[in-house]
C-alpha cells in the first residue's frame, strides 16, 4: 500500500511566506483575514460553504487584533499615514 503524500505542509509555508511579505505592505486588516480564509480551504475537507468561511476568517481576525491591541496594548505597525 502506497501513502499519498501530501501537499498540505508546502501550501502552509507558502501561505505563510505571502503572508510574511505582504503584511508590512497591506497591514493587518488586509492580510489576517486572506491568511485565515486560505488556510481554511488548504485544511477543510469539505471545501464549501465559502461564505462561512469568510464570515470566520473576519470574525477570528477581529478577535486576534482585540486581544492584540486592547488586551495586550500590542500596536500593529502603521503602514498608512
Amino acid at each position: 500500500v502506497t501513502k499519498k503524500k501530501s501537499i498540505k505542509p508546502v501550501l502552509t509555508v507558502v501561505i505563510m511566506a505571502i503572508f510574511i511579505l505582504l503584511f508590512p505592505i497591506l497591514g493587518f486588516a488586509v492580510v489576517a483575514p486572506l491568511y485565515v480564509f486560505f488556510f481554511m480551504l488548504v485544511y477543510d475537507d469539505k471545501p464549501q460553504y465559502i461564505l462561512k468561511k469568510i464570515i470566520y476568517a473576519l470574525l477570528i481576525s477581529a478577535v486576534v487584533y482585540v486581544l492584540y491591541v486592547i488586551v495586550f496594548d500590542i500596536r500593529f505597525p502603521q503602514i498608512w499615514r
